[in-house]
């Protein structure tokens, strides 16, 4: 009943104002109004139980209004829902009048979508129960639901259509491809897993020498983890379109992934942050700086955070221009207590012989933690590692 309505109520002849009985409307005249209107309407009591419910509710929900007195809406609405109804019960107790929108189960098991809005009911200064109407929102939530299935089909139409003009268009570019190139990159791709190769066989050699003291599956899941850092640039180099460079952001993640899951290691335990340029590097590169990511992110993994403390690493690497490169690694953890030009050890052995490899500066500094700075540019093409 809208607001016009009521104001011709007040212009008909009959019409008391609000010192005469206001309206002198109430009793079976109000009743008769309410539950004879099309909207949905309750009142509750103390504890949300229904003290009072019209027919279209009853018929909304799919009972009569008799079994619904001294139910409440927790045994209607929908389980998944229950946080919505009784944060809007806090601010109803508070004094606050609520709408939102939530899911009822009818008595058949269907879900009606509606909008409630309660009132607070109060008695003596106190919030006794709620006045409601609830709106029917079902036909509108399934026109709404139509239209974005209609549109999401519409949109995975246009993308297959772009998908397909794309795979097109590839097939077309492979067949412009010339032939000799492929040829020459192929070469040159053998002769870069040749090279990888000759220095697997260099680091099982020296392996070997330094193996006195360490445990055969410690030797084997660090050697495991340098191998598959160089095995992940062939890996991304067979998906990339590119076949001489491969997008370091990309690869950067996989290899301290595995280095992760290879040491059972949680990130919730040691946080990882990423700081790395979208760039394209040559494979070359690719396995130099693969093999000092994989040995520093490794030794922090095993010993800077003893004891199972938390911590984090931190790795950037940034292109100065198209041939210079900046990599940092480092972590909060206990420190690096060993002269890395005197280190003995295999693993930081190898780091200073890949800087060697493609003339990079080297910088170790272990207050706070340990901080591993690199700088080098690109090397041109050579025969072996």
């Amino acid at each position: 009943m809208g607001l016009d309505e009521i104001r011709e109520w007040k212009d008909t002849p009959g019409w008391k104002g609000p010192s005469e009985k206001k309206l002198e409307l109430g009793g079976d005249f109000t009743h008769y109004i309410i539950d004879t209107v099309g909207q949905s309407l309750i009142v509750t009591r103390e504890g949300w139980r229904f003290e009072y419910v019209n027919p279209a509710f009853a018929k909304l929900v799919g009972c009569s209004t008799e079994d619904l007195i001294g139910k409440s809406m927790d045994d209607l609405i929908h389980h998944e829902d229950m946080g919505i109804l009784n944060d809007a019960r806090k601010k109803r107790l508070a004094g606050e009048t609520t709408t939102y929108e939530v899911r009822l189960v009818r008595s058949d098991g269907q879900v009606v979508y509606v909008q409630i809005t309660g009132a607070p009911r109060w008695q003596e200064g106190k919030v006794v129960g709620s006045i409601t109407i609830i709106t029917d929102l079902t036909d509108h939530y399934i026109a709404e639901q139509e239209r974005r299935i209609y549109e999401r089909t519409a949109e995975l139409a246009r993308t297959n259509e772009i998908l397909l003009a794309e795979i097109v268009k590839r097939r077309r570019e492979e067949e412009i491809l010339n032939m000799s190139l492929k040829e020459v990159l192929l070469r040159e791709i053998h002769h870069k897993v040749k090279n990888n190769l000759q220095l697997i066989s260099c680091l099982l050699y020296v392996q070997s020498k330094k193996a006195v003291d360490e445990r055969p599956q410690d030797i084997l899941q660090d050697f495991q983890d340098r191998v598959k850092s160089m095995a992940m640039v062939h890996e991304k180099l067979s998906r990339s379109r590119n076949l001489a460079k491969i997008n370091l952001a990309e690869y950067v993640k996989s290899l301290i992934d595995n280095l992760f899951r290879s040491y059972n290691v949680s990130t919730d335990r040691i946080a990882l942050n990423f700081d790395v340029d979208n760039i394209m590097i040559g494979v070359d590169t690719a396995v130099s700086c693969g093999f000092v990511i994989n040995e520093v992110v490794s030794n922090s993994i095993k010993h800077a955070f003893p004891g199972g403390r938390k911590g984090e690493i931190n790795i950037e690497f940034h292109s100065d221009d198209e041939k210079s490169f900046r990599m940092v690694i480092r972590d909060n953890g206990i420190g690096f207590k060993t002269d890395l030009a005197k280190s003995h050890t295999l693993g930081l052995q190898l780091v200073s012989a890949v800087m060697e490899h493609i003339d990079g500066s080297i910088k170790l500094d272990s207050s706070g933690g340990t901080r591993l700075e690199i700088a080098f540019r690109e090397p041109v093409y050579r025969e072996s590692f």
